[in-house]
């Protein structure tokens, strides 16, 4: 999966998860994007 980021998000990738830390503002075009692109959401 391939999103667009903004130049200041953070990314985690563990063993079986991966974390993006995105700040308060940019949390909704975040959740967009990441729906659109078909992630779950937990």
């Amino acid at each position: 999966m391939k999103l667009e980021v903004l130049p200041h998000d953070f990314a985690v990738s563990t063993f079986d998860t991966d974390y993006i830390l995105v700040k308060a503002p940019d949390l909704p075009r975040a959740l967009a994007a990441l729906r659109a692109a078909g992630a779950a959401e937990e």
